[in-house]
C-alpha cells in the first residue's frame, strides 16, 4: 500500500491573496482558487466571527491567529495563516480552540462526496514556513453540525515537508473515517486547527482523483 506521503509532491508556484469571490467554477470540486473563494464558499478565522477585511487580514483575540493576503509568482494568490497562541481559555477552562481555527464553509448548501470517498482528496497547494509544534487538525464537517465532524492528523505530515517550498499536499477522504461525517451533505472542507505555533502558506484548496490504494 502506498503511503500519503509518497504522493506528496514539490511543485513551482506562486502566491497572493484576498476573499474576492470567484464564480463560474464548480463549487463541488474547487473550493479556494488563485486566492479566491469559489461561491458559494467562505474563508474565515474562528467559524465565520473573524472576517478578512478590505486589506486581506483577520485575526482573532490577541492575534492568536492571523490570516494575511500575501504575494508570490506568476500572478498566483494565497494565504498566510499564523498561530501563535497566547492561552485563551474558554468559560470552562480548557483552551480556547475556536480563535486557533481557519475555516472554509459552504454559506449556500452541501455539496455529496458519497460517491467518491474511496478515491479522491482534498488537495491543498501549501508553503511551511515554521512547521507545527503541537498536534494540527484538518478537519471536516457535514450538515453545519459540530457532531458530524471527522479528522486527519496532520502534524507529522507536515514536520517532513521542505520549509518554504511549495508542495502539494492530498488528504484522501478515507482518511477522514473517524468522525461521524455524512459526506453526501458535507458543509466545511477545512477546519484547520493546532494549539502550538505554526506558519503556513495555503493556496489553492481542491478535489482530486487519488489511486484507491493510498494509505492514511
Amino acid at each position: 500500500m502506498k503511503t500519503l506521503l509518497s504522493y506528496v509532491l514539490v511543485i513551482s508556484m506562486g502566491a497572493v491573496a484576498s476573499n474576492r469571490v470567484l464564480a463560474n467554477t464548480d463549487p463541488n470540486i474547487h473550493y479556494f482558487m488563485d486566492g479566491l473563494v469559489v461561491t458559494p464558499w467562505e474563508l474565515s478565522l474562528e467559524y465565520g466571527k473573524s472576517q478578512i477585511d478590505e486589506n486581506g487580514r483577520a485575526a482573532t483575540l490577541r492575534d492568536s491567529l492571523v490570516l494575511q493576503a500575501v504575494d508570490g509568482k506568476n500572478g498566483k494568490d494565497a494565504v498566510q495563516l499564523k498561530w501563535k497562541p497566547k492561552g485563551i481559555k474558554t468559560e470552562w477552562g480548557g483552551v480556547n480552540r475556536n480563535i486557533l481555527t481557519a475555516t472554509l464553509t459552504n454559506r449556500g448548501g452541501s455539496i455529496d462526496l458519497s460517491s467518491v470517498v474511496n478515491n479522491a482528496a482534498i488537495t491543498v497547494d501549501i508553503m511551511v514556513m515554521s512547521p507545527p509544534k503541537e498536534l494540527v487538525d484538518w478537519t471536516i464537517e457535514s450538515e453545519w453540525n459540530w457532531k458530524q465532524r471527522a479528522t486527519f492528523g496532520l502534524k507529522h505530515v507536515l514536520r517532513k515537508l521542505p520549509k518554504k517550498k511549495w508542495v502539494t499536499l492530498p488528504i484522501p477522504l478515507k482518511c477522514f473515517g473517524n468522525g461521524n461525517v455524512n459526506f453526501s451533505k458535507i458543509t466545511s472542507i477545512m477546519q484547520l486547527s493546532t494549539e502550538g505555533k505554526m506558519d503556513v502558506i495555503v493556496g489553492d484548496i481542491r478535489l482530486t482523483a487519488v489511486a484507491e490504494d493510498v494509505g492514511c
